[in-house]
């Protein structure tokens, strides 16, 4: 993709065709990346509000943090799940199989590990 030429701001009338092919590829293999991260953020998102309208209490009851007073509706916000979540992940992934490589993996590669 580098050597396409540059437009000056965004190109109104960007017409694939009028590009080689092996640059259409590379155009079209970058959007279907991009819409592929979307979708799983948009998954993942979906997931945390899902946990925060279905379980509200044991997320509360597990959330690291605290709280003067919780909010007026009693419902945790994505960021309260996903820190829940995160603080809960050795507990979680320890009664999962020992063999599984998705354990191996969140347990060597984890964002969420405090310093």
């Amino acid at each position: 993709m580098k050597d396409i030429t540059p437009t000056q701001g965004w190109p109104k009338d960007l017409i694939l065709s009028r590009y080689l092919k092996k640059h259409q590829q590379q155009v079209k293999r970058k959007v279907e990346a991009m819409e592929r991260f979307l979708l799983i953020n948009a998954i993942a998102l979906a997931v945390l509000q899902l946990l925060s309208l279905e379980m509200p209490m044991m997320i509360w009851k597990d959330f690291p943090g605290w709280f003067r007073t919780l909010p007026s509706n009693g419902y945790p916000s994505e960021q309260i799940v996903l820190l829940t979540l995160a603080e809960q992940r050795k507990k979680i992934l320890a009664k999962s199989r020992s063999g599984l490589l998705l354990t191996k993996f969140l347990n060597d590669r984890s964002p969420f590990t405090r310093q």
